[in-house]
């Protein structure tokens, strides 16, 4: 099976991925979802700039909800050893990066 990856943002991007992932999840159906964040220093500036950062909202432990696996990438150089776990699953279905 192929696994066909999405890119989000956090925020209003993620939760509207939410359907679709629980769906992808129920049905078996492989699925990869890359959710960004936005850089630490940003949450001392007025959300009112940057509507796509939600501070009280945890995209991790939301995404797990609908999602087989759910892995946490904290730096850049980390991605493909990501995506390559990810992609090593026998039977994916709805796997959230964030």
């Amino acid at each position: 099976m192929l696994l066909a990856p999405s890119q989000v943002v956090t925020g209003i991007g993620l939760t509207n991925t939410l359907t679709p992932m629980a769906a992808a999840l129920a049905d078996s159906i492989p699925m990869l979802v890359i959710s960004s964040d936005v850089p630490a220093y940003w949450s001392a500036r007025p959300s009112r700039q940057f509507s796509h950062f939600v501070p009280s909202a945890d995209g991790q432990s939301i995404a797990a909800a609908v999602s087989k696996r759910n892995i946490l990438v904290e730096r850049v150089a980390d991605i493909d050893a990501a995506v390559d776990a990810v992609a090593a699953l026998k039977d994916h279905a709805a796997i959230a990066v964030n």
